[in-house]
């Protein structure tokens, strides 16, 4: 099945030549790959942060003579992963475009990928994502990498006080601002198109989106978003002041901060504090007043947020994947953990996620987590935009393999056409003709939702924009069918405990 974006793009009479290289970028010449389809791996967005620019604001990258072999995927950021395959440096600041493109007159939507990992892990060179399947729809596609845990989200009393805009602790994403700068600047001439860029991310990488959403610093330099199963969107963020108390644990001398080694560093991520109610998310971004201005919620009561058409959902049994390997959860572990995170709430929490012994415990502890860290914030963050950019949710429920519910991040292979590669206790190659005409129909509604704002097309069954009147939803499971009032309660539920009405 060829997507329409790809039929329009070969019928107009593209000949089947890829671009031309070296292609002049705005730090220098690059080459890349490919006969047809062109890669360019490794390209710095952003200078080396290390010395005395750890922990600072992206700078420009320095420019380069000649001509640069765009062959090679760049260093993965640092990061406690001792398995990932990538060598890992606090120089890490590339990222990567594949490009069908025949030249740069063709203007393809630019789809941008941000990696998840909780913001402490994770790479843009993860093997799902710099893939062939989906950028041969007719879109160019971009995934980079950007600065993790204490290197990305550290807060400190110091640096905010160095700053200009008495910031700190929001690198990560002003690295994946820094790219997006980049994509604007110089994607034309890989055949995309700069008015028409979507960034797009699943747990963490959702969560970025989101943020993004509300950052002034990033308005202008997209145009579509698409957040999978969000991460903690929609609960509260600390503030600056609660981040940098966090954040003095690592020392109070900056300069000798900055000339620790990068692995002392990550050795002592282990011993971090989790924060007031053993939060694990303590490298997240906050209201810093700068990059993220206010609450999520007071900026989109106004429409003070970067609106733009939105693609939101999550799968149907999200913390399957967490629980796998999980510690069996006690009555009073779990009742200990409802009254530090809820408060003078926790009754109503009880309520709802009930337990009378330590099996009942378990599985409302689990219940819980699923619904607070992606099912309500998938919900919440739908209804939070749809009063100012067309919304479309879904609810994605195939289960492969062994998989009795889809569980985090199992959509991803279908929107990046990898359905063969393993995934997450998934063997490599269980795949149905029912799992390929999924990811077709997903494939082809995000590259048309890139090129237009809008999903709808080809054989999809209509996907109904989401209004707080009539809750639509689509599903993408066994079939593909619209839906309505997806969790609708227990997002209503959460709401108001977290009072983010």
């Amino acid at each position: 099945m060829r997507s329409f974006i790809a039929a329009a793009w070969l019928a107009a009479g593209s000949c089947a030549v890829a671009l031309s290289d070296p292609i002049r970028t705005t730090y220098g010449l690059v080459s890349g790959a490919g006969m047809d389809f062109r890669q360019y791996k490794g390209i710095p967005y952003a200078a080396p942060p290390v010395g005395d620019l750890r922990w600072r604001p992206p700078q420009p990258p320095k420019p380069w003579t000649g001509v640069r072999a765009a062959t090679e995927y760049g260093n993965d950021c640092m990061q406690s992963e001792a398995s990932r395959a990538r060598p890992q440096s606090e120089d890490c600041l590339f990222l990567n475009v594949l490009t069908p493109a025949r030249s740069p007159k063709d203007k393809l939507p630019v789809m941008v990928w941000i990696h998840g990992g909780g913001f402490a892990a994770g790479s843009g060179v993860a093997d799902q994502y710099p893939s062939e399947p989906l950028p041969r729809r007719g879109i160019v596609l971009v995934t980079m990498n950007y600065r993790v845990n204490v290197f990305g989200f550290l807060a400190h009393p110091a640096l905010t006080a160095e700053s200009r805009n008495h910031s700190s602790g929001n690198y990560g994403l002003l690295d994946q601002i820094a790219a997006l700068k980049w994509v604007k600047a110089n994607i034309e001439a890989f055949g995309g198109d700069p008015a028409r860029v979507t960034i797009f991310g699943t747990s963490a990488g959702g969560s970025a989106v989101g943020r993004l959403i509300l950052s002034p610093l990033a308005r202008g330099l997209f145009h579509r978003a698409s957040a999978q199963s969000p991460g903690r969107e929609f609960r509260p963020l600390r503030s600056l002041s609660e981040a940098e108390k966090l954040g003095e644990f690592w020392g109070k001398d900056l300069a000798a901060l900055r000339a620790m080694h990068a692995m002392d560093l990550v050795r002592r991520l282990k011993r971090a504090p989790a924060g007031p109610t053993d939060d694990p998310a303590i490298f997240w971004a906050i209201v810093d007043g700068w990059v993220i201005p206010k609450e999520d919620v007071s900026l989109y009561r106004r429409g003070k947020v970067n609106a733009v058409p939105l693609i939101v959902g999550n799968n149907e049994d999200e913390i399957e994947l967490f629980f796998r390997n999980h510690a069996p959860i006690t009555l009073a572990s779990y009742r200990a953990y409802v009254e530090r995170w809820f408060g003078d709430k926790q009754d109503r929490v009880l309520d709802r996620y009930p337990a009378s012994n330590d099996e009942e415990a378990h599985e409302s502890f689990r219940r819980l987590l699923g619904d607070t860290e992606f099912v309500y914030p998938a919900g919440a963050m739908a209804g939070a935009m749809s009063p100012w950019a067309p919304v479309y949710r879904y609810h994605f429920t195939r289960a492969r393999g062994p998989r009795k519910a889809a569980t985090h991040t199992d959509q991803v292979p279908y929107l990046f056409g990898n359905l063969h590669l393993p995934h997450f206790g998934i063997p490599a190659g269980t795949v149905e003709p029912a799992d390929v005409r999924l990811s077709e129909e997903m494939m082809d509604a995000f590259v048309r939702f890139a090129a237009t704002g809008d999903p709808n097309g080809g054989t999809l069954p209509r996907w109904d924009r989401y209004k707080a009147a009539n809750d639509a939803h689509l599903e993408f499971g066994n079939s593909i069918k619209p839906g309505r009032g997806l969790h609708t309660e227990m997002i209503d539920f959460w709401e108001s405990i977290f009072g983010r009405r």
